[in-house]
């Protein structure tokens, strides 16, 4: 994940964020299939779990994107996706 950067509207909620990420060195997150589908596992369930709507995903070989809509602010849906995501 990206660090957090404060964008002073970030705790108001109803704003949309694009979220990404991409590889170090324009490497493959994912080799196999079975590797996107945990990904997306690990990627995912965190959204279910905060006040967020999840508009859009798209998945590439070296990196992803997610676009947001957080009803409190994006900290702590990364919060919550870096927390999960360690422990992959």
């Amino acid at each position: 994940m990206m660090p957090y950067v404060d964008l002073g509207a970030s705790s108001a909620g109803g704003v949309l964020y694009q979220v990404l990420n991409r590889a170090n060195h324009r490497n493959r997150i994912s080799h196999k299939p079975a590797d996107y589908e945990a990904f997306l596992k690990l990627l995912v369930e965190p959204l279910d779990r905060t006040p967020c709507r999840h508009l859009g995903l798209c998945l590439m070989p070296n990196h992803w994107h997610l676009v947001l809509c957080p009803r409190g602010g994006l900290s702590r849906v990364i919060e919550i996706e870096r927390e999960d995501s360690e422990l992959y």
